[in-house]
């Protein structure tokens, strides 16, 4: 009876199959931190949870038994492979999707063993029971696992977007940097959070950083427009910053419970408010403003001689050799052919020397050039992202200067700085071409003001569009605002996008350059050792060593460093259609570049030839029409058909300039011939 009374006290005898469920559900909650299946734990985390912003997330340290997770890197480190990758919204070091380890043979397995006890500790029953009670969210997915390893080293990023895409509903990282060595904040990668300033529109600065710390698990639920969010750049040359990242996904169509009532409306919500619905969305797109002929005249036809007039305004701020009958005609005929051209030493000279001075003072100002004003050696270890403020009117301390210039965006389709005043044909001031006095002369040398004056007296003038006719054998019909931009290194670029119409590209890129400025601080203080200090231990150097300024060169030359402009084919209609090539290739078409483009003296005669700027299609195609690299004084002139995507490429911190330009786009027509011109 005393064996009875104690079987009733502790039930009746458990069965294989709740026996099995036991030691599972105890051996997954061994691959975690002690703490971490208390109730009185899961309960703080689904408070903090829920009082979180700018978007609900959570923040758990010590998630993972500690020799567990040692012993998953090191099995990272030492057996998996990464390849680069690279879009126009982020840069990584990345393995496969760990869901594929399932298929691996019983060796290989072993070599992994810790790796795929923690993936499958982390997709078990009790794990997504458990995100669920933190978070609330609905069902989790037990069939589809989607994970990685991603490796951010120098220069990597991923820039702002909400991780909509198919059926994701938890995003999550766990941080695997070196245990040894605790990550610093100031070597970047870490995770940034953006408000929403408006519906479904994220602020163009974060709201929340969270630094990088060993064995620290970051999750939050995915929202169609509104969990933005982006992995700041890493800047340490030399430290990696290794995490696993993945989704927990919705229910799948063969799994209970499935409803697809329910995965319809999931998928309105992503169609109509997600980052990637947006990019191929025309609301943020500017529209086009006609010339209105009462101001401006009829258009010129293509080829025609320009006016007296016109030429002595253009000569106030274009280099003479452009301005040549026989120089446009050849640039006419090689546009007609390559759709493409580049104009080296656009503007005349004088008006480049004192423009570069005042970008370039401007980017010392603002700390974007990390070598400057320093008296001791500095390295690429150096290297900080600025305030994401820097340089406009959200700036922390922003100067009279800075006030003019503000935040373009949206960031998940594009943050710059920009003038305050963008210009139109219907905006831009009336030009009085009987003035004789340069519209320079008078004005202020800053950015803002010798800027301002090129996007409001030069490009919307109508003897600059008669210009672009003569070039293109096309004409201007219609502009959108024309911008002076700043990309600011560390912060900006643009993302891929298209128009549904064949659009006429102008960008005046101005970005000083940079090389030869370090260059030149490397001779200024560099000190030759003399009789006595080459006995002694140590000399004085200079704040840059030559090493580093051959390897800022070399960034700057293949591309690693960002910053140049890239045209891409339209894509099939792939969820990742940015995919552009590789370093490699980069390299190749840079040196293209500089084999074919030439620079124009002004003392250039009319009959020298012209060099044209050339570039050969690559041989193996990877859907790159052109890539740019930014330069200083460099008119890029692009026909753009219709699916064509364009973007500028995020500039990295190390860059030590900000990447200057002037954008125009503008709609064209063709001029029509009369049929007895066309028999003639």
């Amino acid at each position: 009876m005393r064996w009875l009374h104690k079987r009733s006290h502790f039930g009746a005898t458990r069965s294989p199959d709740q026996t099995l469920r036991e030691r599972t559900m105890a051996d997954v909650r061994a691959c975690f931190g002690e703490h971490v299946f208390k109730d009185d734990f899961i309960t703080k985390k689904h408070d903090e949870y829920n009082q979180s912003g700018p978007y609900h997330h959570s923040v758990i340290n010590d998630l993972v038994n500690e020799d567990l997770l040692r012993g998953a890197r090191d099995e990272i480190i030492e057996e998996l492979h990464f390849t680069e990758k690279e879009t126009d919204i982020y840069k990584v070091n990345q393995t496969g999707d760990l869901a594929n380890l399932d298929g691996l043979g019983e060796e290989e397995a072993n070599r992994l063993k810790s790796l795929m006890k923690l993936r499958n500790a982390m997709y078990s029953d009790e794990f997504r029971g458990w995100l669920r009670r933190v978070t609330g969210c609905g069902p989790l997915s037990a069939k589809k696992k989607d994970m990685s390893i991603n490796d951010y080293r120098h220069g990597c990023h991923l820039l702002n977007h909400d991780d909509v895409i198919s059926t994701r509903r938890i995003s999550f990282i766990l941080y695997l940097p070196d245990p040894a060595e605790p990550w610093q904040p100031e070597w970047g990668g870490s995770f940034e959070m953006y408000p929403v300033k408006e519906k479904h529109v994220p602020d163009d600065l974060p709201s929340n950083i969270v630094p990088i710390k060993w064995n620290q698990f970051n999750f939050f639920v995915v929202q169609p427009g509104h969990s933005f969010h982006s992995v700041e750049e890493v800047v340490h040359p030399t430290q990696s910053r290794l995490s696993i990242s993945g989704w927990f996904h919705r229910l799948q169509p063969d799994e209970p419970g499935f409803s697809q009532e329910e995965e319809d409306q999931e998928l309105q919500a992503e169609k109509e408010f997600s980052s990637v619905g947006s990019l191929i969305s025309k609301t943020f797109m500017d529209a086009f403003v006609e010339y209105d002929e009462a101001t401006y005249g009829g258009p010129s036809l293509p080829g025609s001689r320009m006016s007296t007039e016109h030429l002595k305004f253009l000569a106030h701020f274009i280099n003479p050799a452009y301005l040549t009958t026989k120089i446009q005609s050849t640039l006419f005929e090689k546009f007609g052919e390559e759709s493409h051209l580049l104009l080296s030493d656009f503007l005349r000279q004088d008006v480049a020397e004192t423009l570069e001075r005042v970008l370039r003072a401007k980017d010392e100002e603002d700390g974007l050039v990390w070598w400057h004003g320093k008296q001791e050696r500095v390295g690429f270890d150096s290297v900080r992202i600025q305030h994401h403020g820097v340089g406009t009117n959200r700036a922390l301390h922003p100067s009279d200067e800075d006030r003019r210039w503000v935040l373009a965006g949206p960031p998940h389709r594009e943050r710059f700085a920009t003038l305050d005043s963008a210009c139109t044909p219907s905006t831009a001031p009336a030009i009085d071409y009987a003035q004789t006095q340069s519209p320079l002369v008078s004005v202020p040398s800053s950015a803002a003001d010798l800027l301002h004056v090129l996007t409001h007296q030069l490009f919307p003038s109508a003897a600059f569009r008669h210009f672009v006719s003569n070039i293109t054998q096309l004409i201007p019909m219609a502009v959108r605002p024309i911008r002076a931009r700043r990309f600011r290194p560390g912060l900006d670029y643009t993302l891929a996008r298209s128009d549904d119409e064949t659009v006429l590209d102008l960008t005046l890129t101005l970005t000083p350059d940079v090389v030869g400025s370090a260059k030149k601080v490397l001779k200024h203080t560099a000190r030759p050792k003399g009789l006595a200090s080459k006995h002694k231990e140590t000399a004085s150097h200079g704040v840059l060593s030559k090493k580093d300024v051959d390897k800022l060169e070399g960034m700057w030359d293949r591309g690693d460093i960002g910053g140049w402009e890239c045209y891409l084919a339209p894509h099939e209609g792939e969820e990742d259609p940015a995919v552009y090539q590789s370093a490699e290739s980069r390299r190749a078409q840079r040196a293209k570049e500089e084999e074919q483009q030439e620079p124009v003296e002004e003392n250039d005669q009319e009959d020298e030839d012209f060099e044209d700027m050339d570039e050969d299609e690559d041989d193996d195609f990877d859907g790159v029409l052109l890539n740019v690299t930014p330069s200083y004084n460099t008119l890029n002139v692009v026909l753009r058909d219709e699916g064509v995507m364009r973007f500028v490429k995020y500039l990295g911190a190390s860059a030590g300039g900000s990447r200057w330009d002037i954008a125009a786009e503008y709609t064209v027509g063709a001029a029509e011939m009369e049929e007895d011109e066309a028999s003639a």
